[in-house]
């Protein structure tokens, strides 16, 4: 009996490192996704829209105009733009209006963009007034209001992928201000658009086809926007 039991207790322990080792195979992957996911909430949240805007607004502000003058543009851009429609998106998300601060869905889009559309056009109307503006900052604003005013009637057929759209358009509008530093940025920024139309997927905020759609709109926007301002 007691050689019985030895046997058991060497079996038990035999079986012990194989159960480890198929363990430890079951929780790589999952550490693995985990990881992929926090890198793709990283980009997503990175490279919101609204941010790559503002960053875009400010590089561009103080590059064509002097301090004063850069200061207000950015001002107006964030009193009567950011600021209203990151609180418009607070609060339609406490409420339960929208399931996420992306309104990545797509019957609860139209609300967002209407709203959106609404502030774009009046910061562009204000821009275009104001007689010390810049052009690139007057057209790019302008080339902003026309992505929106896009992807919301695409909205309709096709949940275009405002992140990427964005994304493509900033690196595009960096690279039409020239410059050593300019271009270097739009460069960085073009491997951040291909980073975000992936986050997007693997986020599943969007389809590859509405990736593509975003990429394309925020290609040809800022091609045009490129070639006439260039």
């Amino acid at each position: 009996m007691k050689a019985v039991s030895h046997d058991g207790c060497r079996f038990k322990q035999l079986r012990k490192p194989m159960n480890q080792e198929h363990h430890d195979t079951d929780i790589k992957p999952a550490i693995l996704s985990m990881l992929k996911h926090k890198f793709a909430y990283a980009i997503s949240n990175f490279g919101n829209p609204f941010i790559l805007l503002i960053f875009l607004t400010a590089y561009a502000s103080f590059h064509f105009m002097d301090a004063h003058q850069a200061v207000k543009i950015l001002l107006i851009f964030l009193l009567c733009s950011f600021v209203p429609t990151a609180l418009f998106i607070i609060i339609n998300v406490k409420r339960g209006k929208f399931s996420n601060y992306d309104v990545s869905t797509k019957a609860q889009r139209p609300v967002f963009y209407i709203f959106a559309i609404v502030l774009i056009g009046f910061v562009t109307l204000a821009l275009f007034l104001l007689p010390y503006v810049h052009p690139f900052l007057r057209w790019g604003a302008m080339a902003a209001f026309t992505l929106l005013l896009s992807s919301f009637l695409i909205n309709f057929w096709l949940k275009c992928s405002l992140h990427t759209c964005f994304s493509v358009y900033v690196a595009i509008a960096f690279m039409a201000m020239r410059g050593r530093t300019a271009i270097e940025m739009g460069l960085a920024l073009t491997v951040l658009a291909v980073l975000m139309g992936w986050s997007r997927i693997v986020l599943k905020r969007h389809t590859l086809s509405e990736v593509i759609t975003g990429a394309f709109l925020g290609s040809l926007v800022g091609g045009l926007f490129y070639w006439y301002v260039a």
